[in-house]
Formats: structure tokens, sequence, C-alpha cells
């Protein structure tokens, strides 16, 4: 019984590591998962940089339309050079504005822009593509819901002013300035 205790002893002795290699191993272990802790990290940099980059690309794009979308509509509506400047600082509205004190080429500016950006369908809004919209623009569903549900009822004797209320009330209720 003595020498089986004595073979056990001595085979356990051999499969356990010094106090010096168990230190050694535990360091190692320790190196090995710090290194994979500084690879996720470094990972997830990567992973985080390419999505702010493509959310610039994409809001690179969406600027880039929207200029085209104002130069387009500035010339087709004969604006001043006033209010083709007031467009391009978002400024076209304020507090102030209404349909009795804004420029008949300026109405028929906002219903060029909102036909050209897709939100007016022959003068009449859209509501799919105005709701894509905004939903796009504005992360609070309930805001949106406000919004449409007041600015889709809203008319005028034509498209000019239909897309002027519209884009209009769009501001008012939404704070949201595209122009």
């Amino acid at each position: 019984m003595k020498s089986t205790r004595l073979t056990m002893a001595a085979t356990i002795t051999t499969i356990l590591p010094s106090k010096a290699a168990a230190s050694k191993i535990t360091k190692t272990l320790k190196l090995l998962k710090m290194q994979q802790f500084m690879f996720l990290m470094i990972l997830m940099v990567i992973v985080n940089a390419a999505v702010i980059s493509a959310k610039t690309s994409e809001e690179e794009a969406m600027e880039k339309q929207l200029m085209e979308i104002r130069k387009k509509c500035i010339g087709l509506s004969k604006l001043t050079k006033e209010h083709a400047k007031s467009i391009n600082q978002h400024s076209l509205f304020s507090k102030d504005t209404s349909l009795a004190n804004t420029p008949r080429e300026v109405q028929c500016y906002c219903s060029c822009f909102l036909e050209e950006y897709g939100v007016l369908n022959n003068g009449k809004p859209n509501e799919k593509v105005v709701r894509s919209k905004l939903s796009a623009l504005i992360n609070d569903k309930k805001k949106v819901d406000a919004a449409l549900d007041k600015c889709l009822k809203l008319e005028g004797k034509d498209k000019c002013e239909i897309g002027f209320n519209f884009q209009l009330c769009v501001v008012r209720e939404t704070n949201l300035q595209v122009f």
C-alpha cells in the first residue's frame, strides 16, 4: 500500500509543475488574455471607424443631392440673390414666415424642391415618402407622426402654395431645415 502511495505521489509530482513553472504559465496565460483583449479593442476601433466613415459618406452624398436640387430649383423659380442666399444658409424660414409675407417665387421654390426630393407628387405630399424621409432624420416617431398629422392636411390654391405650406409646417413642427 505504501508503494502505491509513493508511486501516486511521484506521478502527481511529475504532472504538477514547479512553483516557478506554474508562475511562468500563469504569466503566459495573463499575457495571452491581455493580447486577446487588445486585439478585440483594436478590432472594435476599426469597425467603429468604418461605421463612422460610412455615415459620413452617406451624409455627404445626401448633402450633395440636396445642393443639386437647391441649385436646380433656384434657377427654375427665378429667385433673387437674397432669397437664394437665405436658402443656402438654411435661413429661409423664421418664426414670422407666413404664406402672406412670402414672395411667390419662394413658394414655388419650396414646391420645386419638395417635388425633386420626392416628397411631393403632382403638388400633393406623398405620405409614405415623407414619413420615410422624416423618420431617417428624426429619431422620434411620435414627433414625426404629430407633424404629419398636422402637415398632411394643409392645402393651398396651387402646388406652389401647397408645397410652401407643407414645408413651413414641417419646419415649425420638427425644427428641421433642409433648405
